[in-house]
């Protein structure tokens, strides 16, 4: 089936209020983001490709946020608004999962904004290339300046390449947003309700659903860096800090007993993961964080103690940190794992 030809403003209304299914389902979770809001509906409502309907879910917020979301349901059809007690944004997610009428599914957070193509370029893309997945590549806003980030560049994965490369969490990041899903990936897969940096918990497993997954450096999506936002909060570090230790356990799990990596890229990975957690704690001490007794060091040292296959303390972590890199050194030049 090809993308749809653009459709008029009175075409989507008659098709909204005829109950007929969208191409697409646009989830935007909103909580206390009133300064945002109206930015970040407007870029999607403005759209060039037009077939889609928006979910728009307000999570409970105290600001003016619920005014907004009422005043934009008015002003476009399209728009059908939600609105609840707080449940965090992972279960904003699935709410959105159930509520979604279209076959295809994207993300808009909501102090985020979209190029006003970007809907209809991930579709072509997906279109042409066959693909169950397709993401374009944002640009990071923080205060004022702008930072590219190209992800993969133009290129089409299978999902078990995506897949490895999310693993790294690097060329192919684990947001949810940016990026154009076929809904049916997420059968049986929910957002862990409660925790903090859901998507982390879920695009890779999604990604490794797919035939293929196709990926674009044009940039179409903005990314609002703010010090407000769940992962910038300073007063949030060390619980974020924790819950990503512990999905860095779930993932480390995964990568080894499901047999889609090879020996050598599992052996590679998990020296890398084993070298990030290390570094990250031994950092930490000298801006006074990561301290013993903390659940975030024992979400780590539970980790390091795992891959490492024996118990790991406090004294071992410059020794660990010098064995993974000569590991890593011989791995790469001599394939010696």
């Amino acid at each position: 089936m090809g993308v749809p030809e653009l459709i008029s403003a009175q075409e989507i209304e008659n098709a909204t209020t005829q109950g007929l299914t969208p191409h697409l389902s646009v989830i935007v979770p909103a909580y206390n983001v009133d300064p945002y809001l109206d930015k970040c509906l407007q870029s999607i409502c403005d759209q060039t490709f037009t077939d889609f309907e928006v979910i728009l879910v307000n999570d409970g917020s105290t600001d003016n946020t619920l005014a907004i979301c009422q005043t934009w349901a008015q002003r476009d059809k399209r728009i059908r608004l939600i609105d609840q007690e707080n449940q965090g944004l992972a279960e904003v997610r699935n709410i959105g999962l159930r509520e979604s009428r279209a076959d295809m599914i994207m993300f808009v957070d909501s102090d985020d904004w979209l190029e006003l193509d970007a809907i209809e370029h991930l579709l072509k893309l997906k279109e042409k290339q066959k693909a169950q997945i397709s993401i374009g590549s944002y640009v990071i806003e923080k205060e004022g300046v702008q930072i590219h980030n190209k992800q993969v560049g133009d290129r089409l994965l299978t999902g078990q390449q995506a897949y490895l490369l999310n693993l790294y969490d690097r060329a192919l990041q684990s947001y949810c947003w940016a990026k154009i899903f076929d809904k049916s990936l997420f059968e049986g897969i929910k957002y862990p309700t409660g925790q903090y940096m859901e998507d982390y918990c879920v695009t890779y497993l999604v990604l490794l659903r797919a035939q293929h997954v196709a990926c674009s450096s044009k940039i179409i999506y903005h990314y609002l860096s703010r010090e407000t936002s769940i992962l910038n909060d300073s007063t949030l570090h060390d619980i974020r800090t924790a819950a990503f230790f512990e999905m860095l356990t779930t993932r480390y799990e995964h990568a080894k007993t499901a047999g889609y990596l090879t020996k050598r890229q599992f052996a590679l990975w998990r020296l890398k993961v084993i070298r990030r957690i290390v570094r990250t704690t031994l950092e930490g001490r000298t801006y006074g964080r990561y301290m013993p007794g903390t659940p975030e060091m024992h979400s780590a040292f539970s980790f390091l103690s795992f891959a490492c296959g024996k118990p790991v303390q406090e004294k071992d972590l410059k020794r660990i940190y010098a064995w993974t890199r000569r590991k890593k050194i011989f791995a790469i030049l001599f394939g010696w794992l």
